[in-house]
């Protein structure tokens, strides 16, 4: 799907090592930058497939929180830069600022008809139908944002 969208290359974590995948496509260089939401359980094929100098930006730990093993020293040889964030632990005058600055710089993008982005969306649920979109995000079969209608049917 990532190549659908236009990424250069989309590797599927279930099915394969994407660490062995970034250093087949980057000619063994490596990742220059990783979006981490994931945490402890891909902390190792992160770092395997980081670049000498790259970035990891962990902003989540879905995955869990403890590491263990060589994860400093291994970040220390190859001069990478960790760089984490949560929103959660932010005030409110922040998370407010983030918001006003995403709707006046990102939301224009998604427009009009030649809008330059679009969201992904994997499917509708209506709100009595809750449960049953719920239990799809569990099994992780989305691919993109489940929408939840909350208007019903008559009244619009």
């Amino acid at each position: 799907m990532a190549e659908k969208l236009g990424a250069a290359a989309g590797f599927n974590y279930k099915e394969e090592s994407f660490a062995e995948r970034v250093h087949e496509f980057t000619g063994g260089k490596g990742a220059d930058v990783i979006l981490d939401c994931i945490g402890s359980r891909n902390w190792e094929q992160n770092m395997n497939c980081l670049a000498t100098d790259g970035r990891w930006v962990l902003y989540g730990t879905m995955g869990g929180k403890a590491v263990e093993g060589d994860l400093l020293g291994q970040l220390l040889s190859k001069r990478g830069h960790l760089l984490s964030s949560l929103l959660r632990s932010r005030c409110l005058q922040y998370k407010a600022e983030l918001v006003r600055a995403f709707t006046q710089r990102v939301v224009p993008h998604f427009s009009d008809q030649a809008a330059s982005l679009r969201p992904v969306i994997d499917s509708t649920f209506s709100l009595v139908d809750i449960a049953e979109a719920h239990r799809h995000m569990e099994a992780n079969r989305n691919i993109g944002k489940i929408v939840i209608n909350v208007i019903q049917q008559g009244t619009q």
